[in-house]
């Protein structure tokens, strides 16, 4: 029996040390869903695992960021368990927030190029895949070296320049903009492909066509970096 009251002592401890800590939090309106903190130091590995996932996924539609409140939590919890878990949905976060800004991606090279489709009386301007970021959108999603992009989200190209065409308007786009790109494959009909945009990692892809994901996780890093530098300033 007194091992049971011990258990029980050490779950009401842990609820007020995690209330103390949040707190100065509720009070500015940085508010966590308490049950699901919780849940982040339970006794049983699958709701620890619900908790960080359903926390992520309320953090990610959160207007006013909740980003203070893990951070404060990834320092000054008792359980080593849950600070572990929330630095890992800061770090999520900040890649969510990475992803904000920049170009649109696709992580191809490309050639011009000319396909002639069934009941087109003229040749069309496409674009063919050279080479194809490792890791990328367009490896992700299914694009092939040799493809032929016939269009891009239903509309085909009519400038003559078709690769400042293509390249300008996925540039235009944002990091996880969805697209639908029309592809034609080797003695196959065009069939349209569902891709969504990563972010432009800034370089000449012709220079690096093969080592870009980890120019792209270097990146994320060093957002990360600074992103809790400024955290650090704000607590």
């Amino acid at each position: 029996m007194s091992g049971k009251i011990q258990l029980c002592a050490m779950k009401i401890g842990l609820a007020v040390i995690v209330f103390l800590v949040l707190m100065p939090l509720l009070a500015s309106g940085g508010e966590l869903p308490i049950v699901l903190v919780d849940g982040l130091a339970a006794e049983d590995f699958k709701q620890r695992e619900d908790s960080q996932s359903k926390l992520l996924e309320w953090a990610k539609k959160e207007k006013k960021s909740p980003a203070p409140a893990f951070h404060l939590l990834s320092k000054t919890s008792d359980e080593p368990e849950v600070r572990q878990r929330c630095y890992e949905i800061l770090k999520s976060l900040s890649d969510q927030d990475y992803l904000r800004g920049g170009k649109g991606f696709l992580g191809i090279t490309m050639l011009a190029g000319i396909v002639n489709l069934p009941g087109e009386e003229k040749h069309r301007n496409v674009v063919r895949i050279a080479n194809i970021v490792k890791n990328g959108p367009a490896e992700k999603f299914g694009l092939k070296v040799g493809d032929a992009i016939t269009s891009l989200d239903g509309e085909v190209f009519r400038n003559e320049d078709v690769l400042r065409e293509f390249s300008g308007a996925i540039a235009a786009m944002k990091p996880l903009d969805e697209i639908v790109i029309g592809v034609k494959r080797a003695g196959g009909k065009v069939e349209d492909l569902k891709v969504i945009l990563a972010r432009h990692p800034g370089v000449n892809l012709n220079a690096f066509p093969r080592n870009l994901h980890l120019m792209d996780e270097r990146a994320r890093e060093n957002h990360f970096e600074m992103w809790l530098k400024k955290l650090d300033a704000k607590g």
